[in-house]
């Protein structure tokens, strides 16, 4: 049975969280802040981002992602809707929390972590983090019953 959030706005959230945590637990971690804003470049530059990530999913990702650094006592690090910009709390320096602000901003799901959301990270942690960890975390998604959307090819 799925522990779905008590927030009825994003009834999936503590799913995804679960779920990264168990999958993503040895994720790269970033010593320097320019680690982090150069593995955004990265991606954002990626010709998948570009090309594939639009035509997979019908979004438009941004292509320019303004990083912003959050103290140490921020609670969390997030992705600002409707602008390319994440909030990076210090001590958050990880491949796994920037795949997952960035399919934020590139999924821009009605659902915060809904199911185009959660294909879009999926997708984005295949990529970036490997294809075992993709495959990994869309499979420990469906065993806990989030909803995960597909691409369109």
């Amino acid at each position: 049975m799925a522990l779905l959030s008590g927030d009825p706005t994003d009834p999936q959230r503590d799913l995804v969280y679960q779920c990264e945590d168990r999958v993503l637990a040895r994720a790269r971690r970033f010593r320097r802040f320019t680690e982090v804003e150069q593995f955004v470049r990265v991606v954002v530059t990626d010709p998948w981002w570009i090309d594939d990530l639009p035509r997979r999913w019908s979004v438009v990702p941004p292509i320019e992602v303004v990083l912003a650094r959050r103290s140490r006592s921020a609670t969390a690090s997030l992705a600002e809707t409707g602008r390319p910009v994440i909030h990076l709390r210090d001590g958050h320096w990880t491949s796994a929390v920037v795949l997952h602000e960035l399919a934020h901003l590139a999924a821009r799901d009605p659902e915060p972590h809904g199911p185009v959301f959660c294909g879009v990270l999926c997708d984005l942690v295949r990529r970036h983090a490997g294809f075992h960890a993709g495959v990994e975390l869309r499979a420990a998604l469906s065993e806990v019953g989030a909803r995960v959307a597909e691409a369109t090819d």
